[in-house]
């Protein structure tokens, strides 16, 4: 890996606790990737910047680094069903009519 690659390689493993040592290979992948998209997003050849960030991203997705995949989905229905539900619209008509 390159210089580049390496800090981009320290700075993720470093933020992220939850990765083992098992997970360098994908991680190497991940700043490889990641690397090669800053380099591609000053040129003008778009085709192999999206083909670089769609590799990162799925990377980073199987890292579980991207906010979405850090977050349980029982956690996120749990605070759902802790909201209250807004009155529906027949609720909001029969209110109208008391009137």
């Amino acid at each position: 890996m390159n210089a580049d690659e390496r800090t981009i390689f320290s700075e993720t493993a470093a933020q992220h606790p939850h990765l083992k040592p098992g997970d360098a290979m994908l991680l190497a992948a991940f700043s490889q990737a990641a690397a090669r998209s800053f380099k591609l997003a000053k040129k003008s050849d778009t085709k192999a910047w999206e083909t670089a960030i769609r590799a990162m991203l799925a990377l980073a997705r199987a890292l579980r680094l991207t906010q979405i995949s850090s977050t349980r989905a029982e956690t996120l229905g749990r605070r759902r069903a802790g909201q209250p539900l807004a009155p529906s619209v027949y609720d909001t008509l029969m209110d109208d009519d008391d009137d």
